[in-house]
């Protein structure tokens, strides 16, 4: 019988499915040594490509229509508070061909030319006027337009329709955030002095609804109300907040509000004879203007306190014209107003028509009244009747110090420092330069006399011996430490000191040898002077009776040392003796033994 071939087990189909398996069977091929410079390479690398990652990260958050949005920002506040750019940008082009075509530098059909006329033909000439106006203005502030506009590529078309639809939203943006952020200060600015006299019943309240503002308040129902009713406000405001609230005193965007005109309250110096008295100079709208375009910190009078540019500078705003008025009263009306979000229309009153209204007025003026009107405004906001003043930087109005007679503290400082800086340069400038000759007279040269060497030999130095016993060893011999670099030169103020005499060390003699030739056991020391003069040391009292005391303190040292010498000699003998005699004594008991182990033998 054949035998049936066995199956593969699981262990063997894993090891032939799996490649990993053979891999890790086979021998691993050695490691490659990595030098310090291929590393330092690497991690180079690596640090390249992580900073292209992160400006590649920063150009990418970079918004490529910021250009576009910005100017969308100014047209907003500046130009045109209801702009719509699609409309503009077509309307302007068909008058921009218009224009081409009247001077004859433009060929079309006769199609184009009766398409034209029809859509400009339903426009009256003041719109004409305002688109042909935002037209100009807005390719002054996005010049990238341009280019999109003239070109008939799709691919361009459908970018402008893309930068369009962002600079509308931008718009709308760009006008509900002022309303938001005018709407919580405007119970500040409504009152005339906030601190004192603060508005009663207070606006603000913690349900954050504004459905007590607007006619439903006591004092803020008297800004909303139409001029032409300010009189019988004052002589009943009951009576007129409820005609107010039930329409019977319709609110309308040709129905100018009392808040337009100066006084306090607003209105209160209303002359029905002479409405131009006053007008626009209210003093709750000349707040929201400075909070709008000068920041909120400069509403109330005082001076900037802002860390960045105003919308004055992003928007290169250098006069008041038509346009901020306009936008500011209808951020002021809507403010006042009892609405939570922005609309426009608040019941039959509607803000784009009370804007154009307002620029329409304006721009309608007597050239003197129109340049009057703005030489006030100018002077509210900028302190200067011609506008702001670009060359000086906005930053500086925070940063001025008050000047004291004879020059500001920084000013002295600076002073200062000039002068202590050129009195260096001038005293580095002379070491710098060098130093005159100057001839001197042959003077007779003093020799110093000569010096003799140090003896290096302990047999030299003068020292006191020690008396040793005899017999005995005697103890090293210690010489003073002494610099032979450093020269014993007398100072000035002293006296040179007479010639020093030295004493040196005979040759040893015994005890015996010094009685027989007559002076004293233990003194080997002779005198004797020398030819060239030496000073003489001196020793302190107080040193001679240390060395003294050193010298008998190592002779109890070595006395005790003989006496313990001795002690370890006599224990020594003993522990000889002891281990002699017990040897001794054992010597029978081994006789006794090696005896018995031989009678065994046998």
């Amino acid at each position: 019988m054949a035998r049936r071939k066995r199956s593969p087990s699981l262990s063997e189909s894993e090891s032939t499915s799996s490649p990993s398996s053979d891999s890790e069977d086979r021998p691993c091929s050695p490691l490659r040594k990595t030098s310090k410079h291929s590393t330092k390479r690497k991690q180079w690398s690596s640090k390249s490509n992580n900073e292209k990652s992160k400006s590649k990260k920063k150009e990418s958050r970079i918004d490529p229509c910021e250009e576009y949005l910005v100017a969308a920002r100014c047209i907003t506040r500046c130009i045109d508070m209801f702009c719509k750019i699609d409309k503009v940008i077509s309307i302007g082009t068909l008058l921009r061909q218009c224009e081409l075509a009247d001077a004859g530098q433009l060929s079309e059909d006769e199609d184009d030319t009766t398409h034209r006329e029809n859509q400009l033909s339903k426009l009256s000439q003041k719109t004409r006027d305002r688109f042909q106006r935002n037209y100009k203005h807005l390719l002054e502030l996005a010049p990238g337009l341009k280019t999109l506009v003239s070109s008939k590529d799709p691919k361009k078309a459908s970018e402008l329709r893309k930068i369009i639809r962002k600079m509308e939203s931008t718009i709308l943006g760009t006008r509900s955030d002022d309303s938001t952020r005018l709407k919580i200060q405007i119970s500040r600015y409504a009152a005339l002095d906030p601190v004192q006299h603060p508005v009663s019943p207070p606006v603000d309240d913690s349900s954050g609804r504004r459905t007590h503002m607007g006619i439903n308040h006591p004092v803020l129902s008297r800004f909303l109300c139409p001029i032409s009713e300010i009189e019988k406000f004052n002589e009943d405001p009951k009576g007129t907040i409820k005609r107010l609230q039930s329409g019977g005193i319709k609110l309308t965007a040709d129905a100018f509000p009392a808040f337009l005109w100066k006084g306090d309250p607003p209105g209160s110096d209303y002359n029905p004879d002479d409405m131009m008295d006053g007008f626009l100079e209210g003093f709750i709208l000349e707040r929201t203007m400075r909070h709008i375009f000068t920041g909120p910190s400069t509403a109330l009078g005082s001076r900037s306190r802002r860390t960045r540019p105003c919308n004055a500078v992003l928007h290169d705003m250098t006069t008041v014209e038509a346009a901020h008025i306009a936008y500011s009263c209808v951020q002021v009306r809507f403010g006042l107003s009892a609405q939570n979000f922005w609309t426009e229309e608040d019941g039959d009153f509607k803000y784009r028509d009370f804007y154009r209204n307002i620029v329409e007025f304006i721009e309608d003026l007597p050239d003197d009244d129109r340049k009057k009107l703005f030489k006030k405004w100018n002077m509210k906001l900028f302190n200067n009747e011609d506008g702001r003043d670009v060359a000086r930087d906005d930053a500086e109005d925070s940063a001025l110090s008050s000047t004291r007679e004879g020059g500001s503290d920084l000013a002295r400082l600076r002073a200062q420092m000039a002068s202590r800086n050129a009195a260096a340069k001038a005293g580095t400038a002379d070491s710098d330069r060098p130093a005159p000759t100057v001839a001197h007279p042959p003077s007779a040269q003093v020799h110093p006399p000569p010096r003799t060497p140090l003896p290096s030999s302990p047999a030299h130095i003068s020292s006191t011996p020690h008396l040793v016993p005899y017999g005995s060893q005697a103890p090293p011999l210690r010489t003073p430490l002494a610099s032979t670099s450093v020269r014993n030169i007398p100072l000035p103020s002293q006296p040179a000191s007479p010639p020093a005499k030295t004493v040196s060390r005979a040759p040893a003699k015994t005890m015996l040898d010094s009685q027989a030739d007559g002076g004293t056991p233990g003194s080997n020391l002779t005198e004797f002077n020398e030819e060239e003069p030496q000073r003489k040391q001196k020793v302190p009292a107080k040193r001679k009776g240390k060395s003294k005391a050193v010298e008998s303190s190592d002779d109890e040292l070595e006395l005790q040392s003989r006496s313990k010498r001795k002690a370890v000699e006599s224990s020594d003998d003993e522990l000889e003796l002891q281990s002699h005699s017990k040897h001794k004594a054992a010597a029978p008991s081994r006789k006794r033994a090696a005896r018995s182990t031989k009678k065994q033998k046998k």
